[in-house]
Formats: C-alpha cells, structure tokens, sequence
C-alpha cells in the first residue's frame, strides 16, 4: 500500500507541481532558510535552501552576533570605494612662496626705535644709524653703557611703538606686486616680542592699516622661522637658526643699517632695497626648481590659503630675546 500511496503521490506531484511562492520580505526568508532550514515550496527560493545545507550550523554564527552592516540583512550591492586618482601635471605645480619678514623689511624698526629713544630719553647717549652694528640693538646699547640696554627695550616694548612704525620705501608696493603674480604667492613671516602684550595686536593692525585685510591673513608669527615651509625668506637678520638645521627657504638678507658692514659669502645673496631688482630674485628660484631640490624630511608648518598660522608658545623658550 506504502507503494501505491507514494505512486499516487509521485503522480500527483508531476500533475501539479508545486509553486514555489517568494516570500514578500527577503528578509524573513533568508533568515528562514538559514535557521529553520525550510525546503522549497515552503516560501523559500531553493537556491536559498541548498546554501543553508552546505553551511553546517556549527559554522553559523548566531543571528545577533552578526554585524548589522553584514549583507545578510542589508542585501544589494555594496558601495564601491572611489580610487586615489593622481594629481594632473597643473596640479601638481606649485607657486613659488615668498615669506617677507616684517620689522626692518616692511616696517621701519630702526628708524623708529632711535626716534622714539631720543624722544623719551634725550639726554642720554644714543647710537646714530650710521653706526648701528649687529641685530640686537639692545646689546650695542649696553655696550655703550649696561644701563642703556632696558631703557632702549623700555622704547619698543611700549604700546603704540609697533603700530607708529613708518613703511620702508617701495615695500608695500613691491609686496602687493610680487603678491599679484601669477605663480607666487606671499606671506609675513615676523617674530614678536617675549614681551607680546602691545607687539602682537600692533603687528596685526598695521599690516591691515599698511596692507589690508586680505595680508591680515597672511601672517605668520613665530619665534623660530626655520620651521616654516616657503621658497625664499627675505629678512634683514643675517644669521636665522632654530629647530630645522637645513630650512626649506633660501635666505636673502635684505639691507638695513645693522648689517651693511657684512661681507656675504659667494652662496648668499642680498637685496638692497625694494627698489633693487627683486624680480630678478624670483625668477632665478622659480626657474632653478630650488623647492623640487631643497626638499627635505622634517617637521615644518605649511601657511594655509586663508588661515594664520601661529606657532606654539613653548618655542620661544629657547629662541632668545628679540632686538
């Protein structure tokens, strides 16, 4: 009977086939196929029903050890992850970057400092510009007399003394040309004072009274100028160290009355003034490739487009007192 009863039913089967229905959450069925390991015409595809027999349970993890992100419950293709297109030759080329120093190169300090000195302190001995030497002017002061050296820090360390300083000829014309250039770009690379109460406010307003605005985002204020990443450094102190032994820039020495007695080395050069041929400069560094070949590995701060870049505090401990 057993036999006639599975003929009728082996029968019946090839009469009507069973439909195979597809669930309406494919959700639902694939946790059905997995877990209770249903067979087809229960509701579940038979390609879902032989992949959760050839998956032992052992091997299975639990439902709610799997990851929500795990394509058994988020089914459909997975996003693709863009590729790291290199940069074209236009991209890659970068602008030459000239770091203009500040006191002495755009803004008058030695003229101020020995006007104000003489201002406040007129029957004392003062040091004529003709016969300044050395960078300190603090310290040929107490050479003239110790007594001298706080009463000439007194001067620059005085409110309104930063902000009174007089342009130098052809600075602010020569730094909005060189600035509009179409492969250069400029930022004011200055050092404050230890003493930065009036220093730092003053620089600020005076690059935008002198500048305008958009300098204002240009400056960069740091005791150590041998981290900051750039071209050229055009700066009226002879010798710049600090933290980097080999800076990225190439210093030119800008003259002023402290270092006109120095006699440079055939590798170092030297602007005049900014009515000296400044471009010439620019053009011999920007053609020479010198940022392809002076680069080097190390910690530096690269200026941002639109930002100011200050650097911390604690480099100034070993920096040494300005002027």
């Amino acid at each position: 009977m057993r036999t006639k009863a599975g003929s009728r039913e082996s029968a019946g089967s090839e009469k009507c086939p069973p439909k195979l229905s597809l669930h309406p959450n494919p959700r639902k069925a694939s946790r059905r196929a997995f877990g209770s390991g249903l067979r087809p015409g229960r509701g579940v595809p038979e390609a879902l029903c032989k992949s959760a027999q050839r998956t032992p349970s052992s091997a299975r993890a639990p439902e709610a050890a799997l990851p929500s992100h795990s394509p058994r419950f988020r089914p459909g293709p997975r996003p693709q992850t863009p590729r790291a297109c290199s940069p074209g030759p236009a991209a890659m080329a970068r602008r030459l970057r000239v770091l203009v120093d500040m006191d002495g190169v755009l803004a008058d300090f030695e003229a101020g400092l020995l006007r104000g000195f003489r201002r406040r302190f007129p029957e004392e001995p003062h040091v004529p510009l003709e016969q300044r030497r050395g960078f300190l002017a603090r310290e040929q002061y107490r050479a003239l007399r110790p007594d001298l050296a706080d009463k000439v820090a007194s001067v620059y360390e005085a409110p309104g003394f930063f902000l009174d300083l007089e342009p130098i000829p052809g600075a602010l014309d020569a730094v909005r040309e060189m600035n509009d250039l179409p492969d250069t770009e400029v930022f004011i690379c200055t050092s404050p004072l230890l003493k930065y109460d009036h220093c730092v406010g003053e620089k600020y307003r005076w690059v935008e009274q002198h500048l305008g605005p958009q300098f204002v985002e240009r400056i960069i204020l740091t005791r150590d100028k041998t981290v900051v990443l750039g071209d050229l450094l055009i700066d009226d102190k002879d010798t710049i160290r600090g933290d980097e032994e080999t800076p990225r820039w190439e210093h030119i020495l800008f003259t002023c009355c402290h270092n006109r007695h120095l006699v440079l080395p055939p590798t170092k050069r030297r602007l005049l003034s900014w009515s000296d041929n400044w471009r010439e400069i620019l053009d011999s560094s920007s053609s020479s490739g010198m940022s392809g070949q002076k680069g080097r590995a190390g910690a530096t701060t690269e200026p941002s487009q639109g930002g100011i870049v200050l650097v911390p505090l604690a480099l100034w401990s070993g920096a040494g007192r300005y002027r």
